[in-house]
């Protein structure tokens, strides 16, 4: 390892590093009672003190806040009292509007089955109507067809047989 030469020191200056005296002895400025009696200003007491002082306000404070939960309480107890006096009644009162759309659905599901039945009718009377209409007018076919038919199937007519001959 590289050892280096000293320092130079410069006129007026101590040496680099450190020097001890032996006959220079600090003694400190304020002696142990003095220090005791200033010792309430150290940031620890102070925040105790601080901390004492909010408790003691919010102590002050309590009746007053309990009496405004006791009240707060009172109100929410009477506003669950009432919804749940609303829905234990709710029934009874739905209960008529219920039965007045059930007798709504069963007179309309009835009206609906006789419109039905009803159209039903029209529509087989409509069809036996044709059929009977149509009958006689197909029985009027065939006869004027197997007049045709016959008609032509006859033998020529006599005056043209006995002109022919």
């Amino acid at each position: 390892m590289a050892t280096y030469p000293p320092l130079p020191s410069y006129p007026g200056h101590p040496p680099f590093g450190p020097t001890s005296s032996p006959q220079r002895h600090l003694k400190p400025y304020l002696g142990p009672h003095a220090l005791l009696s200033l010792s309430w200003l150290s940031q620890h007491f102070l925040a105790l003190v601080l901390v004492l002082v909010a408790l003691a306000f919010l102590l002050a404070q309590i009746p007053a806040l309990v009496d405004d939960a006791k009240s707060s309480l009172n109100a929410a107890c009477a506003g669950v009292e009432g919804a749940a006096s609303v829905a234990v009644s709710l029934p009874h009162y739905m209960a008529g509007g219920i039965n007045e759309l059930n007798a709504k659905t069963v007179n309309a599901l009835s009206e609906g089955a006789g419109t039905v039945l009803d159209l039903m009718l029209q529509a087989l009377e409509a069809i036996v109507l044709y059929v009977l209409a149509f009958l006689p007018l197909s029985s009027s076919l065939s006869r004027f067809r197997l007049t045709l038919a016959c008609a032509d199937t006859d033998p020529l007519p006599l005056s043209l047989v006995h002109a022919a001959s």
